[in-house]
Formats: C-alpha cells, sequence, structure tokens
C-alpha cells in the first residue's frame, strides 16, 4: 500500500501516513482499549445501533450521508425517521435494508442545517435507536476544508479505490467522520474483492466507538 502512494505530495502523503498508522496493529490495541467501554455502555441497550459518530463529530463537509445499522438483532423492514431541531418531522422512509443514504440537497433539507436521524423497527416502534445529529459545517469551516482538499484534489481526483481510502483518511483527520464513511463506502464498492478496504473500514468504526467489540 506503501509503495502505491510514496510518490504523491508531500501533503498527500501526510493524509495516507495519518490512516495506515490509524490502521497499525498498535494503534488498533491503542484505540481498542480506549473506546472499548464507550462502545460497550452508552448504545447497549439499543438494538439497532446507527454507524455514525456522536453529535460532537457530527459535521458534514458533503451533501450525502450514509446510514448503515446492525439488523441480526430487530428484522426489517425499518422505518427511517428525519426530524429538524425543533422536532419536526420531515421525511419518514420505509426500508427493508440496513443502510440509507440521506441526501441534503433534497428540497426537504436544503435550507435546514442540522438533522436528527432515527431508525426504528416497523414491526415494534420500541425498537428504536438513539438520535444521531447530521449538521452542515459553517460557511466559514466549509471554506477552509474546500481550501485544504484542493490541496490533493488534482492527485486523487480519479475515481479510484485507493484514491477513494485517501479521502476517508481526508476527512478523518478532519473529524468529518461521516464523510469518511461515505468515502470508505466508495472504495469498496470500487474494489469490493480487496478485503484491506474492508478490514480499514470496520477498523475505523471500532477506534471510533461506533460499533461494538
Amino acid at each position: 500500500m506503501e509503495k502505491k502512494v510514496g510518490s504523491g505530495s508531500s501533503v498527500l502523503n501526510k493524509y495516507t501516513d495519518f490512516i495506515l498508522s490509524s490502521n497499525s496493529a498498535e494503534a488498533k490495541k491503542n484505540k481498542l482499549s480506549a473506546t472499548g467501554a464507550v462502545s460497550r455502555g452508552e448504545n447497549s441497550n439499543t438494538a439497532i445501533q446507527l454507524l455514525l459518530p456522536e453529535n460532537q463529530h457530527s459535521g458534514i463537509f458533503n451533501n450525502v450521508a450514509i446510514i448503515n445499522w446492525d439488523g441480526t438483532k430487530v428484522a426489517g423492514p425499518y422505518i427511517v425517521t428525519i426530524r429538524n431541531m425543533f422536532d419536526d418531522e420531515l421525511a419518514k422512509i420505509e426500508t427493508p435494508e440496513t443502510s440509507f443514504q440521506v441526501d441534503l440537497t433534497d428540497p426537504k433539507f436544503a435550507n435546514i442545517n442540522a438533522l436528527l436521524v432515527e431508525v426504528k423497527s416497523k414491526t415494534d416502534v420500541k425498537q428504536v435507536s438513539k438520535q444521531h445529529l447530521i449538521k452542515k459545517l459553517t460557511p466559514e469551516d466549509m471554506e477552509k476544508v474546500k481550501t485544504e482538499l484542493n490541496e490533493i484534489m488534482g492527485e486523487v481526483s480519479e475515481p479510484t479505490a485507493l484514491n477513494k481510502f485517501i479521502l476517508a483518511g481526508f476527512y478523518e483527520e478532519k473529524n468529518l467522520f461521516i464523510d469518511a464513511i461515505a468515502a470508505y463506502e466508495d472504495a469498496i464498492k470500487l474494489a469490493p474483492d480487496v478485503q484491506f478496504y474492508k478490514d480499514a473500514y470496520d477498523d475505523f468504526f471500532l477506534r471510533h466507538g461506533m460499533r461494538k467489540q
């Protein structure tokens, strides 16, 4: 992996080094021990656990948020409900899947800066996830991220799995975990037979306490 990206710019290598070091055996050991208690605690009382970050890391730079959840304890179909910060319902969608994409350019959401998302079982409404926040960045933060992203986009603009993997590292380093999730998903779709990306994706969830050990 390092050989493939070693000839890039110093800025590009910064994010490559970040994501590779984050997935090193020692980093996994340290971060799993640090986040394990969190993973086993707060979310363990809900059968439907959304693979989304806590509210302090709920910022999103791009327009698509991918919401995944574990369907092993509660069978579908599921009801995805999206509300504003005043708890007004903006959208309710039924799906048999354990994944859903929120398009922030949808007219229902376009003028709203923060959304609350929850998922529940259609057949047992008591089985409901905790609410998670998805928050658009401020214009100032958007410009800052855009400027830094432009420094590497010339080298990762091609839609390859490796480039999406590097972008996941960029977003993670900026604490934009929802954007990192989308980048990991893209990498896996582009190279479904490469186990490395799937393992890195799992490690990402574990080290940030979004998935139980």
